[in-house]
């Protein structure tokens, strides 16, 4: 099924009169084309007729001047017609009687308006519905805009249009539009021109949201070889969705690198690429620290994504910059490992941690953030060594076993440190309920965004503390 969208125009009434105008179309093979015209819409619809592909139906979106009757003279003869009506006249005069097109008229409750957002609205979703439902109906369908006629802003009506199609697969067979030199038009396809709202949503797409699947589709619609930089983008977009963690940290350091390789032949593509540097600058740094990467997730909502990055990553970056640091007496065997790693440190550091808190207290509290501020309430005795200056030990698995476990730290300030232990323990918990669909009480995603954002702030002090 072959449906045609327009947009109708008022007749170009001259003195009374309408004047034959000329405009040319080049088909597959080359071949030139030439179509003496009346109606302003009449050149893409009889290109498509000629072309065999003759509408089934055609969907005129009408203003009130474009359904409205006007006297002028054609040649010697007088019409009183509106422009919607001269149209169809025209079209089926090309016709000869040897196939039908069904015309409707939309907006149906009311004409298109180009003060009236409303109508607007309507006639964009009253046209998507319409559609869909052929598609249902017809299997097959192929749609054809032209952008030549109506309202200024028909363009972008348009691709509000086939911007909302799209969400369903049907993607417009052909988007035309008449470029006129000389007094003479010719009509031109401009798919490749819509395809760039593709792209430019595209981009917007990751970097509001960290996803690259508009562009993707754009490269592969154009058909042209994907950049190196936008594979890389989605293969991190991919990584963060999954909750990949280590697979994310490999394409952001690979992101980084095409980043700076980037062909910036394409004005509109380096456009993106400097707001890209803008957007993800902190952690395109090459000494961004996992908080830089966490403040980043949470501020695109990936909520189960930053905290599977705060369970898996912050711990070994506490470790490498020694502000948590945990030894053993001896190697201790595998079948005594609470996961069966075959080293401990850092894999299991954020059980470790674990083990330095009164988590039956924790589990108890009512508000996970009031604790926050009480945290010496819930620490054990071991840590409370360490605050007054020297290492903690406490046995492994239990008291009395041969495996001794001796934390240590180079933090200066204990109590900011106490404090990142307990909101880890507390992300951590909240990881395990949000990544298992766990049915207990959650925290709100205010709840949440506060103790995270407590745990970036917390832990730069913690941070600048160790540099210091």
């Amino acid at each position: 099924m072959n449906i045609l969208l327009l947009s109708m125009s008022k007749l170009s009434v001259r003195e009374g009169i309408i004047e034959e105008s000329k405009c040319k179309w080049t088909d597959e093979n080359n071949t030139e084309h030439e179509i003496e015209y009346y109606s302003q819409l009449e050149p893409i619809t009889r290109m498509l007729i000629e072309a065999g592909e003759i509408p089934d139906e055609v969907i005129m979106l009408c203003t009130r001047e474009s359904v409205e009757q006007v006297s002028f003279m054609l040649k010697d003869e007088e019409k009183i017609m509106s422009p919607c009506e001269f149209y169809q006249e025209r079209i089926n005069l090309q016709l000869k009687n040897e196939k039908e097109i069904h015309y409707i008229t939309m907006p149906q409750r009311r004409t298109l308006n180009s003060t009236d957002l409303e109508s607007k609205r309507q006639a964009i979703a009253e046209i998507a519905e319409y559609v869909l439902k052929k598609k249902k109906e017809a299997g097959d369908l192929n749609l054809w805009i032209d952008t030549q006629g109506g309202l200024r802003d028909i363009s972008l009506l348009m691709n509000a249009v086939f911007s909302l199609l799209k969400t369903s697969d049907v993607v417009p067979k052909g988007i035309y539009s008449i470029n006129f030199e000389g007094g003479k038009g010719t009509i031109q396809k401009q798919n490749v021109t819509y395809q760039i709202f593709d792209f430019v949503s595209g981009m917007n797409e990751f970097i509001e949201y960290g996803r690259a699947d508009q562009l993707l589709s754009y490269y592969k619609s154009i058909k042209e070889e994907i950049p190196p930089v936008v594979q890389t983008m989605n293969d991190l977009s991919e990584a963060i969705m999954l909750c990949n963690t280590d697979e994310f940290d490999r394409q952001l350091i690979e992101l980084r690198k095409q980043i700076r390789k980037a062909d910036k032949s394409d004005p509109l593509f380096s456009v993106f690429i400097e707001q890209i540097k803008n957007d993800y600058k902190k952690i395109l740094d090459e000494n961004a620290t996992s908080l830089d990467i966490v403040e980043w997730l949470v501020s695109k909502k990936l909520y189960q994504q930053t905290l599977t990055y705060i369970e898996s990553k912050v711990p070994a970056e506490w470790e490498e910059k020694y502000i948590i640091h945990f030894e053993s007496n001896k190697e201790i065997p595998e079948e005594v490992f609470p996961k069966y790693n075959t080293n401990p440190f850092p894999n299991e550091l954020n059980y470790y941690i674990g083990m330095l808190l009164d988590v039956s207290k924790l589990d108890k509290a009512e508000s996970k953030i009031s604790l926050i501020s009480s945290v010496n309430e819930i620490l054990k005795m071991r840590w409370m060594q360490i605050e007054k200056g020297s290492d903690a030990t406490f046995d492994y698995p239990k008291k009395g076993s041969p495996y001794v476990i001796t934390v240590s730290t180079n933090a200066n300030n204990k109590k900011l440190l106490s404090k990142q232990i307990l909101m880890y323990r507390i992300i951590k918990d909240e990881r395990n309920k949000w990544n298992h669909m766990m049915n207990t009480k959650r925290m709100t995603r205010k709840e949440l965004t506060t103790v995270i954002n407590e745990f970036i702030q917390n832990g730069r002090r913690l941070y600048a503390d160790i540099q210091a």
